[in-house]
């Protein structure tokens, strides 16, 4: 009976030792998808743009497992977004377009949808969006553009997977 069981194992040890060149072929030939522009060094031009392009002092705050933006804003009165006109929704869609890749996002027309825009007791608005990815929702994933009640956009932040 363990004669059995050992010739069994063996015969085990032997398939897959000749299967495991076989699964290392055929990993070798599949070719990674094309990646979109989220490099650290984009990520990095793309803040520097934003920060020269915002009016007042700007905060910057990267995701450690992304290397990607997870919080920016401007200081009191400032606005992240000063070229940005019309209802919020529109500027947010326009900020996330220009910076996008700050945020890990190679087109964010095409990345972010659900839009929701909400007005607090303050008069400020607040956009948001889910990440999505050949149209379906990226799990935890959004992103929030702040606007105070002047209509300056304060704050940026959120939780974006970049590269999919």
């Amino acid at each position: 009976m363990q004669r059995k069981h050992v010739l069994t194992l063996l015969v085990i040890v032997i398939l897959l030792a000749a299967l495991s060149p076989m699964a290392a072929a055929a990993k070798s030939s599949v070719t990674a998808p094309a990646r979109a522009q989220t490099g650290p060094e984009t990520v990095h031009q793309a803040v520097q743009q934003l920060i020269q392009d915002a009016d007042g002092q700007v905060t910057v705050t990267y995701n450690a497992a992304t290397g990607v933006v997870s919080f920016a804003s401007v200081a009191r009165g400032g606005n992240l977004f000063p070229a940005g006109a019309g209802a919020a929704e529109q500027q947010a869609m326009a900020f996330f377009a220009a910076y996008g890749a700050a945020f890990g996002l190679s087109d964010a027309v095409s990345q972010l949808a659900d839009v929701r825009v909400a007005v607090d007791a303050y008069g400020a608005t607040h956009v948001s969006y889910v990440q999505v990815h050949q149209g379906v929702p990226v799990f935890g994933s959004f992103l929030k553009a702040h606007f105070d009640a002047a209509g300056r956009m304060t704050a940026a932040y959120g939780v974006t997977v970049p590269d999919i």
